[in-house]
C-alpha cells in the first residue's frame, strides 16, 4: 500500500499516522468498535425486520455489521427502473451496480440503514415494498 500511495502522493498525512498510533496504542480501537456496534446493530436488526415483514419473498444480505443491507430484485424487475419510481416516491436508494466490476448487478441495491432511526426505517422499507410491487405490475 506504501509503495501505491507514493504514486498519488509525496509523503503520507504523518500527523494523521501518528494519531491513528497513538489511538491504537492506548487500545482505544476495540472500545470504539463496541460502542459503534451499540448505535448501528438497533439500526441493522430493524432494517432486517422490517424486510422481513414487508419484503419477505426478495433476497438481501444479512451482514454483522456496517452500513448497507444488499437486496436483489426478483427477476425481471431492473433497480434503475425500482430507484426512478422511488425517487418519485421520497425514497432515495443506493445503485449497487458498481460492485459488479464484470458487468450486471442491475438487480442490486444497497440499502442504507446507518443514518436513520427505527421508524425511519420500517417507513421506508414499507415505502420500497409499495414501489416494488408498483414497478412489478408495470413489467
Amino acid at each position: 500500500v506504501a509503495a501505491l500511495a507514493e504514486d498519488v502522493y509525496l509523503t503520507p498525512g504523518i500527523l494523521g499516522q501518528a494519531i491513528v498510533c497513538e489511538f491504537l496504542s492506548r487500545g482505544l480501537l476495540e472500545p470504539q468498535i463496541e460502542r459503534l456496534r451499540s448505535v448501528y446493530q438497533p439500526r441493522l436488526n430493524a432494517c432486517l425486520e422490517a424486510l422481513e415483514q414487508h419484503l419477505p419473498t426478495v433476497t438481501y444480505s444479512r451482514p454483522d455489521g456496517g452500513f448497507f443491507v444488499s437486496l436483489e430484485l426478483p427477476l425481471g424487475l431492473s433497480g434503475s427502473v425500482v430507484r426512478e419510481e422511488a425517487t418519485k416516491n421520497q425514497l432515495l436508494l443506493t445503485d449497487g451496480s458498481a460492485f459488479f466490476p464484470n458487468g450486471g448487478g442491475e438487480r442490486f441495491l444497497r440499502l442504507p440503514f446507518c443514518t436513520l432511526n427505527s421508524s425511519q426505517i420500517a417507513d421506508g422499507i414499507s415505502r420500497l415494498a409499495r414501489v416494488i410491487d408498483v414497478v412489478g405490475l408495470k413489467s
